[in-house]
């Protein structure tokens, strides 16, 4: 299903369900998403380091597993995935929601424009299409834009929950955002 066109300006976007074919684009804002959003915080040399083959193959296989429950958008501007949203059950069992929001990013190139919105929008709409009233997000404590993008869209930060993101040995606070009514 497409959602209707979004008037940006001289542009028009759409967001739609992800397939195979939308890999590099997404490995693209993921990638981007990360060696802009987290530079600062985590080490330049691995933001630095980030393959966009090895990120490109790894989003082929994850969107290969995509079905009812768990799946990727993207919002598509001028014919090139700008932007991508993934859902699916908790993950870790949250406790009071029905789904998680596991990744948004868009690319950085594309910040401000109202692309993580409009994803947002159609998470929510297909959520609720199916009965799922509830989501929630992590996000890494000290990514201070993120926090602010998911205040923004009505995210309550669920104060005291924690948990320890590890990459390469090195151990990353996450916090949490959650929406219990949708």
């Amino acid at each position: 299903m497409i959602s209707p066109l979004m008037d940006t300006g001289a542009s028009k976007m759409i967001v739609r369900r992800a397939t195979i074919d939308d890999a590099a684009d997404i490995a693209w804002c993921n990638m981007r998403g990360w060696q802009v959003g987290y530079r600062g915080i985590m080490p330049d040399d691995f933001l630095d380091s980030l393959d966009h083959s090895q990120r490109t193959e790894n989003w082929r296989k994850n969107l290969s597993d995509d079905g009812d429950s768990k799946y990727t958008l993207v919002a598509q501007l001028n014919g090139k995935a700008v932007g991508f949203a993934t859902i699916g059950p908790s993950r870790d069992g949250m406790n009071g929601y029905d789904s998680e929001l596991w990744a948004i990013y868009v690319d950085p190139d594309h910040w401000g424009q109202g692309i993580g919105r409009a994803l947002f929008d159609r998470v929510t709409r297909d959520l609720k299409s199916r009965g799922i009233e509830s989501t929630y997000v992590w996000c890494l404590r000290d990514n201070h834009k993120g926090r602010k993008f998911y205040e923004a869209i009505g995210g309550m930060y669920l104060e005291g929950i924690s948990k320890k993101f590890i990459l390469n040995e090195e151990p990353y606070e996450e916090v949490a955002y959650g929406w219990r009514d949708l």
